[in-house]
């Protein structure tokens, strides 16, 4: 065994090789994992040590403003002037207070550390705002002088109800002075006020003398909720992953998140690529290439030693296979080559006796045999043997069986394999009097094929298609799909023409009628567009079986109308029952696998597009019931939340009201709803509204500001703009399709 192993081409050759491998794991893994860390945590530690100096600075920027504000809302004049305003006709108020409050402003805001485009005050009685500029109609200061498509005067006139008394507001752009600028409103409210102080804060100017990012990347500001404030730097990443404590890392789809909680409750994040962390990498990189290319070479030369050793050898195996005569010993140090010249000159005369054989034997018989086999289909030999002979040509028809519907009783086995029979005798029957060389045979439970040797394609389809009347009588046990395929040449190509005939078969329509398909079809594709794929995800996700079932009927509906074939049906339906598999089970009871396979055979077993669809609706009444079931049974406090959400959702709630409700705080209980639902309060308030009001644009007449305000949002802005965002249309826009598509329906 000793002389075996030292002699081993595997083994020398093997252990070249392994040592090598060895020697570059080493090198790379060890070397680059340790620079690249250590590289990772310095540059972490520099930009902490960044985000926390330029967190200070952009917080101090707000303590100042906020304690002007608060100053300001104490000004004499100011105070004396709001009261005016709320008490005196117009042409009595004395407006002297009001150039005193002016120069206030002017005098903050012109300070260049300030970094301030604006201070406003907004009066809410005479629909009167102050800024450092002077004093103008609220409408024409918000719209002309201070204008922003992100922030209107409706806007800013929705917020003096408000009752924060200090409030970032996510930063728009402003143009002030013919320049398009991007600020952050700070807003400031006495509770019992008649105005709001708005700060409009040089978003660009904080970032050139207080950011500063020195690395490639983005600066992000985001409010307690999570709500993001501002944002800018040079990437476009996604959303930052939520973190729970005050400070810390994360990495994400290529990207450092650089955390900073102040005392406030702001997250301030420093997006940095993670290529910039290992940026610097290179040389090391090169010189790790080096060694490696020195190891290599090495291998190679060690490679090359031992295959001069084995040339000779090898050199004389492949003269004795190149000419197919026996030969004498190849000679050489490695004694696997005298086994393999051995069993060489055994294959070689195993060859010669297997090559006499196959010369008497007939290719088609021994390509049909071998499918026979493989398919364990019992045929006749001398029948396959002789097609060829007849004409090389051949033509498959596919006969599909499809029994029953899905709301009668499955026909026992010993019924469907009764019927299959009947189809196989009444087939032969037929054919055989035209085309007396077709054979047909079962190829699977449901599944017949004739293969048509030699004759016609066209007399094949027209032989064929007398078969559809007396078929069509037996309709009511079953239906037949018939598919022809095209010539072929050659029994060789019997798997080709088999796989053309599944697919011919599966472009046929649902119909309790016999379908002839002899030409592939350029339908077009049915399956689900993104938005629809999202829609169906979500009222599955939510219960919302009604939602779901307009969805899928209206799709359905479109199948039918197009000519879709079973197999796209068959395709919806897996899509369908994957997507209910996936939800969460209740928790008393696992999944019931069972009734989702009922499913699938009942989905097997529709023949028209009507049934097709009281099967989806059985399914997502089903997957309802599921998701509803396991959310009241897994946690009491999220189903008393989302019961308060249906059945209040036209009131004014807010996160605070629930939290006070229910004795939580208002962070925790927003957390425990995103964990238990999967999703936080203001998503489900806000797919609840729009919901609702789905269903009234389409059951109603109703006016839609009026729709609006019976589903919750006070401000129809708002409501548009949200309803555009869940559904991708306006709710004009969805009112007249949904009445459209009725119509139609109709």
């Amino acid at each position: 065994m000793k002389e075996w192993t030292g002699k081993s081409l595997f083994f020398k050759v093997f252990a070249c090789f392994l040592a090598v491998m060895v020697l570059f794991s080493l090198v790379w893994t060890i070397a680059l994992s340790l620079f690249k860390q250590t590289m990772i945590r310095e540059r972490e530690r520099e930009s902490q040590a960044a985000l926390f100096h330029a967190s200070e600075r952009f917080d101090g920027h707000l303590e100042r403003i906020e304690s002007f504000l608060f100053e300001l809302s104490e000004n004499p004049d100011l105070v004396g002037f709001d009261r005016q305003l709320s008490t005196r006709p117009a042409d009595e108020i004395d407006y002297l207070p009001a150039r005193g409050v002016i120069r206030s402003l002017q005098s903050y805001v012109y300070q260049p550390q300030n970094a301030l485009l604006a201070v406003i005050v907004h009066f809410r009685s005479a629909s009167l705002a102050l800024s450092h500029k002077g004093s103008a109609d609220a409408r024409l200061l918000f719209d002309r002088l201070y204008a922003s498509p992100d922030y209107s005067f409706d806007d800013w006139r929705s917020r003096l109800s408000g009752g924060r008394n200090f409030e970032l507001l996510p930063a728009g752009t402003f143009v002030v002075d013919g320049r398009t600028r991007t600020a952050l409103p700070v807003v400031f409210r006495q509770p019992a006020s008649n105005y709001q102080m708005i700060a409009l804060l040089d978003m660009e100017k904080i970032d050139e003398e207080t950011v500063g990012l020195a690395e490639p990347g983005e600066w992000i500001v985001m409010a307690r909720d999570g709500t993001e404030l501002y944002r800018s730097g040079s990437l476009t990443a996604a959303a930052p992953p939520r973190m729970e404590t005050g400070q810390g890392i994360a990495r994400r789809a290529g990207n450092h998140y650089i955390y900073k909680k102040n005392a406030a409750g702001l997250t301030y994040v420093f997006v940095v690529p993670s290529s910039w962390m290992t940026k610097g990498a290179g040389s090391l990189s090169r010189l790790l290439l080096l060694i490696l290319a020195g190891a290599l070479a090495i291998g190679l030369s060690a490679a090359y030693a031992v295959s001069e050793r084995i040339r000779k050898p090898v050199k004389n195996l492949l003269a004795t296979v190149l000419s197919l005569q026996p030969a004498p010993p190849p000679g050489g140090s490695f004694k696997e080559f005298g086994v393999i010249h051995e069993k060489v000159n055994d294959l070689l005369g195993e060859k010669a006796r297997i090559s006499e054989q196959l010369r008497s034997r007939d290719s088609a018989l021994k390509s049909y045999g071998y499918l026979n086999r493989l398919k364990n289909i019992p045929g006749d030999a001398l029948e396959w043997r002789e097609l060829p002979a007849r004409d090389p040509g051949f033509i498959v028809a596919l006969f599909t069986v499809r029994f029953g519907s899905p709301g009668a009783a499955e026909l026992p086995e010993e019924a469907r394999g009764l019927a299959v029979r009947r189809l196989l005798a009444r087939l032969r029957d037929h054919v055989a009097g035209r085309f007396p060389s077709a054979h047909t045979f079962q190829i699977e439970s449901d599944r017949v094929v004739t293969v048509f040797a030699g004759g016609e394609r066209e007399a094949v389809v027209s032989h064929l298609r007398a078969l559809k009347e007396p078929l069509d009588r037996e309709a009511h046990v079953r239906s037949v799909t018939i598919a022809i395929g095209d010539r072929f040449e050659h029994p060789s190509e019997f798997g080709p023409a088999y796989e053309q005939v599944q697919k011919l078969s599966l472009q046929a329509p649902l119909s309790e009628e016999t379908q002839i398909v002899d030409r592939p079809a350029a339908a077009p594709v049915f399956g689900l567009s993104p938005k629809q794929d999202r829609a169906l995800s979500a009222h599955l996700q939510d219960g919302n079986a009604d939602g779901a079932c307009r969805l899928l009927d209206g799709h359905v509906d479109r199948m039918a109308r197009g000519g879709a074939g079973v197999g796209t049906y068959a395709e919806l339906a897996r899509l369908l029952l994957a997507k209910i598999r996936t939800l969460e089970p209740s928790p008393s009871e696992d999944a019931d696998d069972s009734r989702l396979e009922a499913f699938g055979e009942a989905f097997a077993r529709c023949r028209t597009a009507e049934q097709f669809k009281e099967v989806c609706r059985e399914a997502v009444r089903y997957s309802a019931e599921r998701v509803r079931g396991g959310r009241e049974e897994a946690d009491p406090v999220a189903g008393l939340v989302m019961n308060i959400l249906e059945t209040r959702y036209s009131q004014d709630l807010s996160l605070g009201y629930l939290a006070d409700l229910l004795n939580m705080s208002s962070a925790y209980l927003s957390v425990y709803i995103k964990e238990k639902t999967g999703a936080n309060f203001s998503e489900h308030l806000n797919s609840i509204r729009v919901r609702k009001a789905q269903e009234l644009l389409v059951s109603t007449d109703k006016n839609i500001n009026d729709i609006s305000a019976e589903v919750g949002y006070s401000n129809f802005t708002s409501f548009n703009r949200m309803f555009k965002k869940q559904t991708g249309m306006t709710p004009g826009e969805y009112r007249k399709r949904q009445i459209a598509q009725i119509h139609r329906i109709g």
